[in-house]
């Protein structure tokens, strides 16, 4: 459930970061209806007010989401906070020599225990189109109800 509320957090701001000219939320919203009345499922206000997307793993998860596919987050795997940014070819031209060094001078650095586990994370700005598969998640919510699936689903897929 908490993967579910953190994708959708990170999906909203990255709804939010675009100009709000052309966007309203009240034609973004998706609902479902249900006999007992409409039930909101992915709400972006509260998102907001209650500074979600600033939480340490949505920021992550939006950098990543706008980095492109040749460039790479270095970051420590446990709260995701991000030590370098670099070029995914300068990443893969070490050997794991190298790359098993760099980690360590990181974890030296930045006064991280050896076991501290260290991430690298490729961008993914070629992967999250948001704009294209935003309008049809209401059509996914339909769909997983029909069948008897929990709608959260939709959204998190």
């Amino acid at each position: 459930m908490r993967f579910f509320l953190l994708l959708i957090c990170v999906l909203s701001n990255r709804l939010f970061a675009q100009s709000t000219d052309s966007i309203s939320w009240k034609s973004q919203k998706i609902t479902l209806n249900q006999a007992s009345g409409d039930v909101v499922l992915m709400s972006l206000v509260p998102l907001f007010t209650e500074n979600w997307h600033q939480l340490p793993q949505p920021q992550f998860w939006k950098d990543i989401m706008f980095l492109s596919p040749d460039s790479c987050l270095i970051n420590i795997a446990s709260t995701r906070k991000i030590l370098l940014r670099m070029s995914l070819e300068e990443w893969h031209a070490q050997t794991e020599f190298q790359k098993d060094l760099f980690k360590d001078s990181l974890r030296k650095s930045y006064g991280l225990s050896e076991n501290e586990k260290i991430n690298v994370t490729t961008g993914k700005s070629d992967f999250y189109k948001f704009n294209e598969v935003y309008p049809s998640l209401s059509q996914g919510v339909l769909a997983f109800e029909k069948n008897g699936v929990d709608p959260w689903y939709a959204q998190a897929i």
